[in-house]
């Protein structure tokens, strides 16, 4: 297996991993770093002893938050209060890069946070028009 993003790569297998390597220099001009940290802006470690690669998507997670001015927020018990009701924003939309906060949670709840993905798929219904609600709720 060989998934390869830009400038990160990673391959994994039993044998031959020197001679796959010798070839694909032969090929490609590359530098290799057998210690693996991070991949794809994830944090990652190795057990060998336990033939396991871990990801940790914590430093994903605070850059995010920073990116969306969210670092200083408060944690709550729930993403969602139960049984809110939303209303449908017919004023202007509120272009606060709400498009682009709906995809970076919904790239956590994919891998990590599933425990936010019914209030990231609340959020995510009011891409077309989102008012000032929406944007507190994603907050």
């Amino acid at each position: 297996m060989m998934p390869v993003h830009v400038d990160d790569g990673l391959w994994t297998g039993n044998d031959n991993m020197d001679e796959f390597e010798k070839k694909f220099c032969a090929v490609f001009k590359a530098k290799f770093d057998h210690n693996l940290t991070s991949i794809l802006g994830m944090q990652s470690r190795q057990d060998a002893a336990n033939f396991r690669l871990l990801v940790d998507l914590a430093g994903y997670t605070e850059r995010l938050l920073v990116r969306f001015s969210m670092d200083n927020c408060k944690p709550c018990d729930t993403p969602i209060k139960p049984k809110s009701k939303w209303r449908k924003w017919t004023g202007p939309p509120i272009k606060e890069r709400y498009k682009e906060a709906i995809g970076a949670l919904n790239f956590l709840t994919t891998w990590v946070r599933f425990d936010v993905s019914t209030a990231v798929n609340r959020v995510s219904r009011h891409t077309a028009n989102p008012g000032p609600d929406d944007w507190v709720a994603v907050q």
